[in-house]
């Protein structure tokens, strides 16, 4: 059987139409479906106004909810898209918003948002496999969404901030937990790349300090070395697509919406 592997499309629907999927059994994406460029900035910028008050509030609203709707539909019509070809498995990633997230968003501007997840999950063929198990014509296949991993956190020397250790300490055990159920896979599904495998940084969105830095998780690394998978992919670090191998796993960073086929 085939096996399409697609990396984080961020609403690019044109790209994903030119992929030969007519003949695929089974698709993998590994997260960021929607369009949020507009959102994340909108965002940050609220994020950063100290104790926002109800003018600022009111001057985002209107901004915000059209960014979020934007992205929100073209997440739905891309996986509707793939869905319409063969089953689809998906795993969360950061610019993905959650349910939870997608409430405080609300709450904080006063407005009503639709649930990106309550809406995917009605789409026939498409299923979640956020941080669980799942088989498919016999082959193991396990995907980790979205977290903060320790290591990153050190990496990036954020770790002296509580907030941010905390969660990430908590984020790292949790997937620990999970990728001790999963044992061991045919193909790991994973949003963050392994630490010190294409995950190095390189864009100028980010602060210079941190160009250069492996924002990878070890934890998803421990694993690869221990369980050995046959297939890893994985997106998030966009600049970082490529190939490599880890013993005899073979891992791809797919970046934006790059495709990977195999045969098992």
């Amino acid at each position: 059987m085939k096996i399409a592997a697609i990396g984080d499309p961020h609403g690019n629907l044109e790209k994903i139409r030119s992929m030969r999927l007519e003949k695929v059994d089974l698709v993998l994406l590994t997260g960021d479906l929607g369009q949020t460029d507009n959102l994340r900035k909108l965002a940050f910028e609220f994020l950063g106004i100290k104790q926002p008050g109800m003018q600022e509030r009111s001057s985002y609203a209107a901004g915000f909810k059209d960014a979020f709707i934007q992205s929100h539909r073209t997440a739905l019509k891309l996986a509707g898209y793939i869905a319409g070809f063969c089953p689809v498995y998906i795993v969360r990633g950061n610019a993905d918003i959650s349910n939870y997230d997608t409430r405080e968003f609300a709450c904080a501007f006063g407005i009503e948002l639709p649930y990106l997840y309550n809406d995917l999950l009605k789409i026939n063929g498409l299923r979640l496999i956020d941080n669980r198990l799942a088989v498919f014509r016999g082959l193991r296949i396990g995907g980790v969404k979205y977290f903060t991993d320790i290591s990153w956190a050190r990496e990036f020397e954020l770790d002296g901030i509580p907030v941010i250790k905390e969660r990430a300490l908590r984020d790292t055990q949790a997937v620990n937990r999970v990728l001790s159920r999963f044992g061991k896979l045919d193909i790991l599904v994973t949003h963050v790349p392994p630490y010190g495998v294409l995950d190095r940084v390189d864009s100028v969105t980010v602060p210079p300090s941190w160009v250069g830095r492996h924002a990878g998780s070890g934890t998803i690394l421990e694993y690869i070395q221990s369980k050995q998978p046959e297939y890893v992919f994985c997106g998030h670090i966009h600049e970082a697509e490529g190939y490599e191998r880890v013993g005899r796993t073979q891992v791809y960073n797919l970046g934006t919406g790059g495709c990977k086929i195999i045969e098992m």
